[in-house]
């Protein structure tokens, strides 16, 4: 009996230290947090002589925002799902960071009462501050008592996951500051004219929307995101006085307009990070029907991002005020883009733009409103 119990603990201890490999193998890629999260979770669970495992990260103790106040959750506890999400967020906000791992009991807390059985709790941490908790109860089995190599195995699992969280916090921290930039950028040439106030950064919040719509992967809805941001940046190259121009363009001042998309590509092809947004930069002006510039493309060899940034950068300028024209009206401007179907724009993207919910541009589009009536 004792080298059969000698075996089964070598076996389990085996699957631990090889889960704990695993996952951190895993996590150490950062691509996408909150999924990382839960398959960590649903990595972690089956190892575990429990009915259930969450991770509840607090929703003030990490920068990442993709994961504040987040639930992940492997197996069901007995309880509803709104009990739960409402019970482990009170425990976390109770939690503190140099908390040792705490045995909940059904006479002591509300966790364990909905779930009819003591809940171990432990803290994750990064640099000193409570990020999350490591949730779980209902023991399986005979043996209800916890055993030393469960906790340590969570111990190790908080571990995993505060280093984890520390490298996304960089990432994020960087992405923050990437755009930063970006946007500090693209603002100094919107405010070259004060119609086009705020152009640049709805552009991005139409071509990220399209995107999403189109259910394109996270890392091509942020490449959109960027190559709106930055699509106009070749008018640094511009005459201020053609592009603040109230009457129309002589064929001379818009040959200049027009060099915008080579400029900005030739500004931006050598940092390797916005590769993959410039052929939006250098597109966004061509016509389906292969009467647009700089290069006349027509049809699909035109990029799906240059197709995208058409559409948005031309319902963008027609949205707003501008030197030569007051804004259209709404139904106006989607009468417009619906006309121009097939000939400006790619006809088969039309419906899934027209569909979108514009409520945040709109509040965009207030906004600088508001900031070109102060600057009057």
């Amino acid at each position: 009996m004792a080298l059969e119990q000698f075996s089964q603990r070598l076996a389990q201890a085996y699957e631990e230290v090889h889960l704990l490999y695993r996952m951190a193998r895993l996590l150490n890629s950062v691509d996408v947090p909150e999924q990382l999260i839960q398959i960590f979770c649903n990595q972690l669970f089956p190892v575990l002589p429990f009915s259930w495992l969450a991770v509840r990260f607090s929703p003030t103790g990490t920068p990442v925002r993709e994961l504040a106040g987040r639930l992940f959750l492997s197996g069901q506890p007995p309880c509803s799902d709104e009990q739960f999400d409402l019970v482990s967020r009170q425990v976390v906000d109770e939690l503190q960071s140099n908390d040792p791992p705490q045995v909940l009991s059904p006479g002591d807390h509300q966790l364990p009462r909905i779930t009819g059985a003591d809940a171990l709790v432990l803290p994750v941490t990064h640099a000193g501050k409570l990020i999350a908790g490591i949730l779980t109860g209902n023991k399986c089995g005979d043996d209800q008592e916890l055993s030393s190599s469960e906790i340590q195995l969570l111990e190790a699992a908080c571990g995993l996951l505060g280093v984890f969280h520390e490298n996304v916090a960089k990432l994020s921290e960087q992405r923050e500051f990437f755009f930063g930039t970006l946007s500090a950028l693209t603002a100094s040439i919107d405010a070259k004219d004060r119609y086009t106030l705020g152009h640049s950064e709805r552009v991005a919040l139409l071509a990220k929307k399209a995107a999403i719509e189109l259910r394109l992967p996270r890392e091509q809805v942020e490449t959109y995101h960027i190559a709106g941001l930055v699509h106009d940046v070749g008018k640094i190259g511009v005459p201020e006085a053609v592009l603040t121009k109230a009457g129309k363009l002589t064929e001379e001042e818009f040959a200049q307009m027009k060099r915008h998309p080579e400029i900005g590509y030739g500004i931006l092809k050598d940092i390797p990070s916005l590769g993959p947004a410039l052929p939006g930069v250098l597109h966004h002006h061509e016509r389906w029907d292969g009467n647009g510039y700089p290069r006349k493309l027509a049809g699909d060899k035109i990029p799906l991002i240059g197709r995208v940034l058409a559409l948005a950068d031309t319902f963008d300028a027609m949205s707003s005020n501008r030197s030569y024209r007051p804004a259209l009206p709404r139904d106006k401007v989607l009468a417009e883009i619906r006309r121009c179907a097939g000939s400006q724009f790619d006809a088969s993207l039309v419906p899934t733009f027209l569909q979108m919910d514009f409520t945040d541009f709109d509040a965009a589009l207030a906004r600088h409103r508001d900031g070109v009536a102060r600057a009057l």
